[in-house]
């Protein structure tokens, strides 16, 4: 199902029926769409080999999109634009699994930016059990403190490199990634700064250091983008957010590299000199590195040595005689 426009009657009325619902197919696509004014934006309920993808849902009563029992499935650069209408008591949710296990899948490059309700859970999977799946490069904005929540019973569970950012003063102080048995590069946020492992959490009083728009209902990408140096260039969904802005790979800033720090020269020491067929001391150690350094003993009588050792090494990289040791 491709690059169509599905909407109920434009007349405020979200009480209605569902965007689109597939049930029971194998090897189905559902891409690049454009959905609104209906109640909830698509429903899979159960599908096995299923791609949804490039889809833009808006002014939905409730869940963007649901998925019931699906496997083998990769849901990729959707977008909610974050208007609801929803009903007295409603659960708001942009992706939602629930029901019947789902196992086998990959959930990337998927962004909500709440616009009308802050209370709007981003990708949510909990209550049945989960098995095999990524969730990366994801950008959640919202109020909720489950942002991107997997649940007790998922397992091989990975998320990486996902943008969760929690909108100040509306539901809940924090936004976060819950659940994950394996997470880095994710950056999520709360009431303090701090490194969580192979992830980063960012205070919301300090947004201004990390971002360079204005944080709060209503945001846009553009608000999203990191400040120079700052370690918002190090952390959550860059390659999603740079291909949306720019339509390029997120490059971070080159990190300075230090002056190099240049040895000192090392000194040779003075050798010492023998005149009159004295030798050293044998204590003494004759050091012969340049041909300045060569020591020329005239035939004569030498020491009585009981016991003697002479010791050397010689590289002769550009020879011009046959001996170098006579």
């Amino acid at each position: 199902f491709l690059n169509s426009e599905v909407n109920g009657p434009v007349d405020n009325d979200y009480t209605g029926h569902y965007g689109i619902y597939a049930q029971d197919n194998t090897d189905i696509v559902i891409s690049g769409n454009y959905i609104h004014d209906v109640k909830v934006g698509m429903v899979m309920d159960p599908n096995q080999g299923l791609e949804v993808s490039e889809n833009y849902i808006d002014h939905t009563g409730s869940d963007g999109m649901t998925f019931i029992g699906v496997t083998d499935f990769l849901i990729e650069n959707n977008q909610h634009g974050g208007n609801f209408h929803p009903q007295p008591g409603a659960h708001l949710d942009f992706i939602q699994f629930q029901g019947t296990p789902s196992s086998d899948g990959v959930i990337r490059g998927n962004v909500f930016l709440a616009e009308s309700h802050a209370n709007v859970q981003g990708i949510f999977l909990a209550d049945v059990a989960f098995d095999n799946i990524l969730i990366e490069q994801n950008i959640i904005a919202t109020g909720m403190i489950n942002a991107i929540k997997v649940g007790t019973y998922g397992t091989n569970i990975t998320a990486r490199d996902n943008t969760v950012i929690n909108i100040p003063d509306t539901v809940h102080s924090a936004s976060k990634l819950i659940g994950a048995q394996t997470s880095s590069g994710n950056l999520v946020t709360s009431t303090t700064t701090e490194q969580q492992g192979s992830n980063i959490q960012i205070d919301t009083d300090d947004y201004a250091r990390y971002f360079q728009g204005d944080i709060k209902l209503g945001l846009t990408l553009d608000d999203l983008r990191p400040v120079a140096g700052s370690i918002a260039e190090d952390f959550g969904a860059l390659s999603r957010l740079a291909e949306l802005l720019d339509g390029v790979q997120f490059v971070p800033a080159p990190v300075p590299e230090p002056e190099p720090t240049i040895e000192p020269m090392p000194t040779t020491p003075e050798s010492p000199s023998i005149e009159n067929n004295e030798l050293p001391a044998q204590s003494d150690i004759i050091k012969i590195t340049t041909s300045a350094d060569v020591i020329e003993v005239a035939p004569g009588s030498v020491p009585d040595f009981e016991a003697a050792a002479v010791n050397f090494t010689f590289t002769a990289d550009n020879p011009d005689r046959m001996q170098g040791l006579v």
